[in-house]
């Protein structure tokens, strides 16, 4: 015998979110520490060569040699890592035409 999963409609998600103007607050304001840290990206790059590095609200939360050094320096910080922007610091990075 196989249970069904109930799946939630859009007006139930976006309840459980906290309601679409959180939805949207969080957009933009994860969108605005996307381009913060572009902007800062060639300095950073400068500093911090093929390293990791997340962003959270207007600074630098964590830098490290991979990934997961991140990740881990987020968990550390109470930082969750959804909120962070987290971009490798690519040197020499690749040209894509998409």
């Amino acid at each position: 015998m196989t249970t069904k999963t109930r799946i939630p409609s859009a007006k139930q998600i976006i309840k459980n979110l906290g309601g679409a103007k959180e939805i949207y607050d969080q957009l933009l304001s994860y969108s605005k520490r996307v381009s913060l840290m572009d902007e800062q990206r060639r300095e950073l790059t400068a500093k911090h060569p093929e390293k990791w590095v997340a962003m959270n609200h207007d600074q630098i939360v964590a830098i490290g040699d991979s990934l997961n050094d991140v990740l881990i320096a987020l968990d550390e910080r109470g930082i969750a890592r959804e909120a962070a922007v987290v971009q490798f610091l690519d040197p020499n990075p690749k040209c894509m035409i998409l």
